[in-house]
């Protein structure tokens, strides 16, 4: 059995590993806002500091900006290098991202449709509380002096190299969770919610099975902390 490591947000294999051609893909938190009927939908998301949203055109109408209102202490611009009266779609592969890593409010709007306009909230979590030490939920309900979690997002699995992935099973604390396909930069990537509201500080697992197009399986797993400052960890993968 050979072991890869995720290094940040890139999947990177060792000489043996790829050898076999397995990667097990990266995942990344992210928020969904959709761009059409003259409204972005949700008006407002709330993130955490160094998650990402994502604005997809889902139209018919699709001649939108996201710009960033001035004076703000983040900016943003769907179309950096396009005046305003020659915008007529949406960027390069159908959506725009960005990553929020400071927190704060941030109002954007549509430079064609100025009365198009939306609000990203990035919070940044509370100090976990000393009585949630351990396993979650172990004690029980968990106290006022503990945090309830407020994170809800999505991950998006990764393909790197020449590996497809085909289909894949998410699991969050053991419980499976639907798997979607969707079209991120002009490709195909799997993703899952995850929603952590309301359950105490500690650390959570999702435990992630993929199914490559050439028959092989990649076993993976993400560590998430709630109610602390995000410091991501990894479990080597199983190829």
């Amino acid at each position: 059995m050979r072991r890869a490591g995720l290094v940040g947000r890139v999947a990177a294999l060792s000489a043996a590993a790829c050898m076999i051609g397995l990667v097990m893909p990266a995942v990344a938190a992210e928020s969904d806002v959709a761009v059409g009927s003259f409204k972005f939908a949700p008006a407002t998301v709330t993130v955490q500091q160094g998650d990402t949203v994502t604005w997809s055109w889902a139209g018919p109408d699709v001649n939108h900006t996201i710009t960033s209102d001035p004076g703000q202490a983040d900016s943003f611009e769907s179309h950096p290098t396009v005046a305003t009266a020659q915008v007529t779609g949406p960027p390069p592969g159908g959506t725009y991202s960005h990553t929020f890593t400071t927190p704060g409010s941030f109002t954007y709007f549509c430079r064609v449709h100025p009365s198009m306009q939306g609000k990203v909230v990035v919070t940044e979590a509370p100090p976990t509380a000393p009585a949630a030490q351990g396993t979650p939920g172990a004690a029980g309900h968990p106290t006022f002096k503990e945090c309830l979690s407020q994170r809800n997002f999505i991950i998006r699995l990764r393909e790197a190299g020449r590996v497809h992935l085909k289909s894949a099973d998410v699991k969050v604390n053991g419980k499976a969770v639907e798997v979607v396909p969707r079209k991120i930069d002009g490709r195909r990537r799997l993703t899952a919610r995850v929603d952590l509201r309301g359950l105490p500080s500690g650390q959570y697992t999702v435990d992630i099975t993929a199914k490559t197009s050439k028959g092989g399986t990649l076993h993976g797993q993400r560590l998430y902390r709630t109610c602390s400052k995000r410091v991501p960890s990894y479990i080597l993968p199983t190829l």
